[in-house]
């Protein structure tokens, strides 16, 4: 830990800088994962269960059920 540190410090990357960097992108995760949980909610809601049944018999006739 010490070593990564001090190797982010020589490429000028101070470690309150690097803090942010990784806050900044947590938050970003965060809100990334909300708006995802809201859209399929919202998708949930729209969902319509049907079922379709379609009975071929020897004469080729077709019927489908409602």
């Amino acid at each position: 830990m010490e070593r990564n540190i001090r190797r982010n410090e020589k490429n000028g990357y101070s470690s309150d800088e690097l803090l942010t960097q990784v806050d900044t992108q947590m938050n970003i995760n965060k809100n990334l994962a909300k708006d995802s949980k809201d859209n399929i909610s919202k998708l949930k809601k729209n969902i319509r269960n049907f079922s379709l049944l379609i009975i071929v018999n020897e004469d080729k006739k077709v019927w489908i059920s409602q």
